[in-house]
C-alpha cells in the first residue's frame, strides 16, 4: 500500500524539483499528446507541476492530483496564474465529478503502485474519469533490466545545485525483493557540511505483459507500448516501458 512513509523524497519540494524536475526526456511526449488530445488533462502523481504547468502554458487546462501536500503547494507557487487545478487526493481512490479527455502518469508514478490491488485500483479510477475515446499514458521501468540486487553500501548517484548554488550529492542503497518486485531505497541527501539527510522510497517493478494485462482488465484497449520517448517498439533491453491505452 501507499503510505505516508513511502512520501518522505516529497517533503522538501524545492530540493526535489533541482533534483529530478527537468521536462526533459518525457516531457515533450507528453505534451504532444496533451496537445492531440485536447483538454482536460488529468495529471496524476503530479508533483510540482512538472508536465501539469507545460501543458498549462500551452493553454490547456489541466487538473494535478497527488498525496504530498508541499509539492503541491510549490506547484502552486510556480503555476501562477496558469490554468491549472491542484488538488491533494489519493490516485486509487478519488472523485472529481468530472471527465478528462487525456489522462498522463509520470515520473514512473505508476511504481508507486506497490500491490496489484493497487494498481487495479489506480486503473479503475483513471477509467471512470476518462471520458469515452478518452487516452492515459504512463511509463516504468522495465524489470528486465533493472538489477536486483542488495546494495548495502551507499552508491553515488547523482549531484546538483540547490537553489542557493550549495551542491548536493544523492547516494542511494537498495534492498531488492524478487518475490513482490518492489525495491526498497533509502537516498541519502549529503550537504557540504556533512550533514547525510536520509528518505526511503519503495517502487514496484511490473513486467510489461502483466500491466498489458491488468489495463484489459480494467477496460482499457491497448494502443502501443512503446520502448523510448521517440517512439521505438518496447524491447527486452529497453530502459523505460511507456505504455498508451484509450477508454473506449
Amino acid at each position: 500500500m501507499i503510505d505516508h512513509d513511502n512520501l518522505e523524497e516529497f517533503e522538501e519540494p524545492v530540493l526535489y524539483d533541482a533534483e529530478n524536475g527537468a521536462f526533459e526526456p518525457e516531457g515533450p511526449f507528453y505534451l504532444a499528446l496533451a496537445k492531440r488530445h485536447g483538454g482536460p488533462v488529468l495529471d496524476l502523481a503530479c508533483g510540482t507541476g512538472r508536465i501539469a504547468i507545460p501543458v498549462a502554458a500551452a493553454g490547456i487546462a489541466v487538473t494535478g492530483i497527488d498525496l504530498s501536500r508541499p509539492m503541491l503547494d510549490h506547484g502552486r507557487r510556480k503555476a501562477g496564474d496558469l490554468p491549472v487545478r491542484f488538488v491533494e487526493a489519493d490516485c486509487r481512490a478519488f472523485d472529481l465529478g468530472e471527465r478528462f479527455r487525456f489522462a498522463v502518469m509520470s515520473g514512473h508514478g505508476f511504481q508507486f503502485m506497490l500491490s496489484d490491488d493497487d494498481q487495479r485500483a489506480l486503473l479503475a479510477c483513471v477509467h471512470r474519469h476518462l471520458a469515452p475515446g478518452g487516452v492515459f499514458a504512463f511509463e516504468t521501468r522495465n524489470p528486465k533490466v533493472e538489477p536486483f540486487v542488495d546494495i548495502v553500501e551507499p552508491e553515488f548517484w547523482r549531484a546538483y545545485a540547490a537553489p542557493d548554488g550549495t551542491r548536493i550529492e544523492t547516494w542511494t542503497t537498495e534492498t531488492a525483493d524478487r518475490g513482490t518486485g518492489i525495491i526498497h531505497y533509502i537516498v541519502i541527501r549529503r550537504w557540504p557540511d556533512g550533514r547525510d539527510v536520509p528518505c526511503r522510497v519503495a517502487i514496484r517493478f511490473s513486467e510489461a505483459e502483466h500491466v498489458e494485462w491488468l489495463l484489459v482488465e480494467a477496460g482499457f484497449e491497448l494502443e502501443a507500448v512503446y520502448g523510448d520517448w521517440d517512439g521505438a517498439a518496447a524491447s527486452d533491453d529497453c530502459r523505460d516501458l511507456v505504455f498508451v491505452c484509450r477508454r473506449p
